[in-house]
C-alpha cells in the first residue's frame, strides 16, 4: 500500500516585503516623532507657496485686462486696494498686495499680509509697458545665499513676498496702529532685513533655523517680464 505523503505550503514574508514594513514603520516613528510645531510650519510654507502662486496668476490676469500692472496698497491701515496717483503711477512702488484689488486671499499661512513691489514701468497706467521692456526696463534685483538669482536682463517685473512664521517686518491683520506692524528683523538677520528695507534688493533662500545668527524664513515668488510678456501677447493685449 502506497502511502500519501502530505505536502504542506508555508507562507511568509520576502526580504523586500520586510524592507517595505520596515520602511513605512520608520516614516511613521518618524512622523509622530516630529515635533507639532514643525509639523505645523511645513505646512504653513507649504499652504503659503501655493497662496504665493496664486496671486503671481492673478497679477498676470489683472495685467491682462488692464495693460498694466497694480499698484501697492500703501495705506497705513491696508485695504486691499491699490493706491494710484492723478497721472497714473502709483503712490509707492513697494507695500502690501492690493489684494481687493485683485480679488484673492488677503494673508500668508500666519495671518500677515503679502509685501508687494512693481517695477514703475509695469504699472503705470498711463505710458504703458511694451514688448522691449521684457530686457532691462526692471530695476528689481533679487539676490540668493551665493549672489544674484535674476540676472540684470531678466530682474523681475514684481515680486510677491511672505515674511514667514516669525513676520518680522510684516503687517499683521490686526486693525490698529502700530499695533499691525510686526517688530523688525534684528541687526544679525541681514537677509531678512534686506526684505523690509525699502530698496530694489531682495534676498530668497532656504530657511535657516529659528534663534540662528541670520535667521531667515521668508518665502518670495517673482514675475518675469518676459513671462509676462508672453501672456500679454498669446492672449492679444500685445503688441
Amino acid at each position: 500500500m502506497t502511502a500519501i505523503k502530505s505536502h504542506r505550503q508555508y507562507y511568509g514574508f520576502t526580504l523586500v516585503e520586510l524592507a517595505i514594513v520596515l520602511t513605512i514603520v520608520g516614516l511613521l516613528i518618524a512622523m509622530f516623532l516630529t515635533p507639532l510645531t514643525v509639523q505645523r510650519e511645513i505646512r504653513g510654507r507649504v499652504e503659503t507657496q501655493v497662496l504665493l502662486e496664486q496671486a503671481r496668476d492673478a497679477l498676470i490676469g489683472y495685467a491682462v485686462a488692464n495693460r498694466h500692472l497694480p499698484c501697492s496698497d500703501t495705506d497705513e491701515i491696508p485695504d486691499g486696494v491699490e493706491n494710484r496717483n492723478a497721472g497714473g503711477d502709483c503712490v509707492n512702488d513697494e507695500g502690501v498686495l492690493p489684494w481687493n484689488t485683485l480679488g484673492i486671499d488677503r494673508v500668508d499661512a500666519w495671518g500677515h499680509y503679502f509685501r508687494y513691489s512693481a517695477d514703475t514701468t509695469f504699472t503705470n497706467s498711463t505710458t504703458l509697458f511694451t514688448i522691449a521692456d521684457a530686457e532691462t526696463a526692471s530695476g528689481i534685483q533679487i539676490n540668493g545665499e551665493s549672489g544674484a538669482l535674476v540676472s540684470t536682463n531678466s530682474r523681475p517685473a514684481a515680486l510677491i513676498l511672505s515674511h514667514g512664521q516669525n513676520g518680522l517686518g510684516a503687517i499683521s491683520t490686526i486693525q490698529a496702529t502700530p499695533d499691525n506692524q510686526l517688530p523688525a528683523p534684528a541687526v544679525g538677520q541681514v537677509d531678512e532685513l534686506e526684505n523690509t528695507d525699502g530698496n530694489l534688493i531682495f534676498v530668497s533662500h532656504v530657511p535657516t533655523p529659528k534663534g540662528s545668527a541670520n535667521e531667515f524664513d521668508d518665502l518670495l515668488i517673482w514675475l518675469s517680464p518676459k513671462v509676462l510678456i508672453n501672456r500679454m501677447v498669446v492672449a492679444g493685449r500685445l503688441p
